[in-house]
């Protein structure tokens, strides 16, 4: 599954838990919308997904 392919996906981050220590991908979402979450699992390969709410990335100039 390539998660940037996924409609409404707009990123993807990798974060570790401040309490427990763990890392979960973050995935970022260009709209909070049922459909985009149904099409995500909860979770890959026994790490947890966070789905944000946020706007599309853009590159920066180097």
């Amino acid at each position: 599954m390539r998660l940037l392919d996924l409609e409404g996906v707009a990123g993807v981050g990798v974060r570790e838990d401040d309490e427990t220590g763990q890392c979960h991908l973050t995935i970022y979402v260009d709209r909070d919308d049922h459909a985009v979450r149904d099409s995500l699992p909860d979770q890959i390969e026994g790490v947890r997904l966070e789905i944000v709410r946020g706007e599309s990335f853009r590159r920066f100039p180097q």
